[in-house]
């Protein structure tokens, strides 16, 4: 995960310091570590992944973990006490976190780590096509109705409807959807003179 910021949130040094290699097995070169206390005023995008223990020092900590996850972006793995994982399980299932037991061995919650980041690699490719796709059928939808109106007005069919939005876009040198976004305007004008 070259370049990518992992946040380790304990308060137990020897848990820290396992919570590090963990992250660092998993090609977290740049951690950062704190007690969870803070959290509120940590900007909810500047970590890749934060791994935490659970309980912290002052807390338990279920609200702090809720917290991240309905605030950050980063991809999340809680480390929780064996006696109680089932009932956190209970509680933090099937929100996108990944809860581990304590006894994980250290193999295992490297590759949890590193599966959670590919998950979540997966997953912003899918937000991106989606924004794109949605992009894309916001220009059609824009431009169907620029060559509707043209329709309307100019009584031509929808084909020399359309090659004039495609010249416009040509002449002027902008996208397609501009050229549809200038038609509408322009007709909506006239409709508000009448």
């Amino acid at each position: 995960m070259q370049g990518k910021k992992a946040l380790i949130l304990s308060s137990s040094g020897e848990t820290i310091n396992s919570l590090v290699r963990i992250a660092e097995q998993a090609g977290f070169d740049d951690t950062a570590v704190s007690d969870g206390r803070d959290i509120r005023d940590i900007p909810p995008d500047k970590y890749y992944v934060i791994l935490s223990s659970l309980p912290f020092e002052d807390v338990f900590g279920l609200d702090r973990v809720t917290y991240i996850n309905k605030f950050f972006s980063a991809c999340q793995v809680v480390f929780v006490p064996s006696k109680v994982y089932e009932e956190v399980c209970g509680k933090l299932g099937g929100r996108g976190i990944m809860l581990l037991p304590r006894s994980v061995s250290e193999a295992a919650a490297v590759n949890a780590v590193r599966s959670v980041c590919a998950l979540r690699e997966q997953l912003d490719e899918l937000r991106e096509e989606n924004a794109a796709l949605r992009r894309s059928l916001d220009e059609t939808k824009l431009v169907n109705r620029a060559k509707c109106v043209l329709i309307e007005y100019l009584r031509i069919t929808e084909k020399d409807a359309h090659r004039q939005i495609q010249k416009r876009a040509m002449d002027h040198r902008i996208t397609l959807s501009e050229a549809a976004a200038e038609v509408l305007k322009t007709y909506e004008y006239m409709r508000s003179d009448n």
